[in-house]
């Protein structure tokens, strides 16, 4: 396919496609399955000077990705021509995530500000939201915490992303 040819790493790339602004939907590959972004997705890009995350999407095998989106546009003109999204594996970052802790002794997942969760070790809750998070919420300057954790005793670590990520949309 065309990813191929770019030598966009396929292990972390599932996806591209550009979304013209009249509803059309254009892939760079056509075989993972992942279709035209909605049309809410698309509308929150437009109103956003950052890059958007949008929600996990699954394709046929089950595999989750995670969109991020932004406008496309004319490089010359600054004309907005439509937005690119490029759909990134949760394999992909459930990779580096899962180096961050020692084996056996716990493991680490990633969750947005809205509680949703965007990458985790088991694949059905990729996706999902939590609805009880007092486990995770931290007061000021408390780094870790002593709770528990789906029945059972943890120490739970949290790291709020900032810096160079805010220019991904992840502040």
């Amino acid at each position: 396919g065309v990813l191929d040819t770019m030598q966009i790493d396929r292990r972390i790339v599932g996806e591209i496609v550009i979304a013209a602004r009249d509803g059309r939907a254009y892939t760079f590959d056509g075989r993972s399955g992942l279709d035209s972004p909605e049309r809410s997705y698309l509308l929150e890009i437009e109103r956003s000077q950052l890059p958007v995350w949008g929600k996990i999407k699954k394709d046929a095998a089950g595999e989750a990705y995670l969109p991020l989106g932004r406008k496309y546009q004319n490089f010359n003109t600054g004309q907005n021509l439509g937005y690119l999204v490029v759909y990134i594996r949760e394999s992909a970052i459930q990779d580096v995530l899962k180096n961050m802790v020692m084996q056996n002794r716990g493991f680490s997942m990633l969750v947005s500000d809205g509680d949703y969760v965007l990458s985790y070790p088991d694949a059905g809750k990729v996706g999902t939201t939590l609805f009880d998070i007092r486990w995770l919420t931290m007061r000021p300057g408390e780094g870790f915490k002593k709770t528990d954790f789906e029945g059972s005793p943890s120490i739970v670590a949290s790291y709020k992303l900032g810096g160079s990520f805010r220019n991904l949309g992840l502040d």
